[in-house]
């Protein structure tokens, strides 16, 4: 880690995105474009990564940082429509932080859809806006409470299982996974080697993987297949 913070190397976007494409799996990364605690790179950085992002093929959202002020979330919205050209998007809190009115703000703001609860729910509509539950994140698994890692990398494969199976028995239709490019590295080994544990995992458990847009079609067809049916029932 202290060859990298030499080296001035901060993120492993590109090992990612590299090892996702290996396997076939859709990535969706979240920038910034305002700054927080642990999140302080330049919105130039961020035009160049967001660009280079889009053009290999993943999806884009906003890292947001304002959670309980709709005034900024609407800044950073635009800000970021700015930078990156898109018309569309969605988010992800830092730290996943939300208040009373978080996510009516950001719904009201114009957000496709969000991230940001950690929950054992299926995804569901705010408004026009679609809220992801997440159930699995490497910090939260690998750290498990703690500032530091207190997990080795077994006991993290068993503690995500045990997320899983709670998912299946819970009837969940989507599981949401958040994993850090930074962790991508052999300076957090356990990190790196439990995200390439949890894709080959799934693949061999036949759980498919797929990005938010795709589940945005499949839930929204989902929708509009249930108001045909009630409209043939009603009529």
């Amino acid at each position: 880690r202290f060859g990298e913070f030499f080296t001035n190397k901060w993120h492993n976007i590109d090992e990612v995105i590299q090892f996702n494409q290996s396997k076939k799996i859709p990535s969706t990364f979240f920038l910034g474009v305002a700054k927080g605690l642990g999140l302080s790179y330049s919105n130039i950085k961020a035009k160049l990564w967001a660009e280079h992002i889009l053009q290999n093929g993943c999806q884009l959202g906003l890292h947001g940082i304002a959670y309980d002020d709709k005034a900024g979330m609407e800044r950073e919205y635009n800000l970021f429509k700015e930078i990156t050209q898109l018309d569309s998007f969605g988010m992800r809190m830092h730290y996943a932080r939300n208040a009373k009115n978080t996510f009516d703000y950001l719904a009201q703001v114009g957000y496709t859809f969000d991230t940001t609860e950690h929950a054992f729910k299926d995804p569901y509509k705010i408004g026009n806006m679609w809220e992801f539950p997440f159930q699995i994140m490497d910090g939260w698994v690998i750290e498990n409470g703690k500032r530091w890692q207190t997990q080795n990398l077994d006991q993290a494969k068993e503690n995500t299982k045990v997320i899983i199976e709670r998912a299946f028995k819970e009837d969940l239709n989507y599981i949401g996974i958040v994993f850090h490019d930074r962790h991508f590295s052999k300076s957090f080994n356990t990190w790196m080697n439990w995200y390439t544990w949890l894709v080959e995992y799934f693949e061999q458990n036949a759980i498919p993987c797929i990005d938010f847009k795709q589940a945005i079609a499949a839930l929204e067809e989902k929708v509009h297949s249930n108001q045909l049916v009630e409209a043939n029932i009603l009529g």
